[in-house]
């Protein structure tokens, strides 16, 4: 497993448990998406590795560290679950053969999905597919309570196009749970995720 940075800095770590990581690097590329998702697992995915003792979500596929001599493409980009994505440091690379167990399936197609007008008062898991107000596609929820690097504001989430995955900073969205305007899929939630919805009401009340 590989463990790469991605996107810009958060304004909270709750949770800092590591899935075993031994190499490391700090940019990633993507290299191709086209048709994925009919041969790997889907974005929202929850796993647990071989030999690791955390969770992570897939956000992302057919990824290689840029920099790497060896071109090596990853098959699977993920972040912490129930955390989602924290910071430069919480995005992990690694292939179908090291995954032990699929604890939750995310959505495979769009298609199998209805919009929902309704997505309630609480907090949505990492994972979850809406639909953003001014946003032409739809965006899978990575992470939660996030700043903006820039002007150092918190917004609700952070998310990524569900159709390409998590394949740069640049293609991120930060957006506030009032902006959503449906939602197409609700991610993962047993009790580790309940537990941190408290951990996110405790910091952002």
């Amino acid at each position: 497993t590989v463990m790469i940075g991605c996107l810009s800095g958060c304004s909270t770590k709750i949770n800092n448990e590591s899935v075993n990581t031994p190499n490391a690097s700090t940019d990633t590329e993507v290299r191709t998406n086209e048709g994925v998702q009919d041969e790997l697992l889907p974005y929202g995915t929850v796993v647990l590795l071989k030999d690791s003792t955390k969770r992570i979500m897939i956000y992302g596929h057919n990824q290689k560290i840029a920099g790497d001599t060896a071109d090596k493409v990853w098959d699977y980009a993920a972040c912490y679950y129930p955390e989602g994505r924290l910071n430069n440091e919480s995005t992990f690379m690694f292939d179908s053969e090291q995954i032990e167990k699929v604890d939750f399936e995310g959505l495979k197609q769009l298609s199998d999905a209805t919009l929902q007008a309704d997505k309630g008062d609480k907090w949505l898991p990492v994972g979850s597919v809406v639909e953003v107000e001014g946003v032409t596609e739809p965006i899978i929820i990575i992470g939660r309570y996030q700043k903006n690097g820039d002007t150092g504001e918190i917004f609700d989430y952070i998310g990524c196009s569900y159709e390409k995955g998590n394949v740069s900073a640049e293609s991120t969205l930060i957006f506030n749970h009032d902006m959503i305007t449906g939602l197409y899929f609700t991610g993962y939630e047993d009790e580790e995720e309940i537990a941190f919805e408290e951990k996110l009401n405790s910091v952002s009340n």
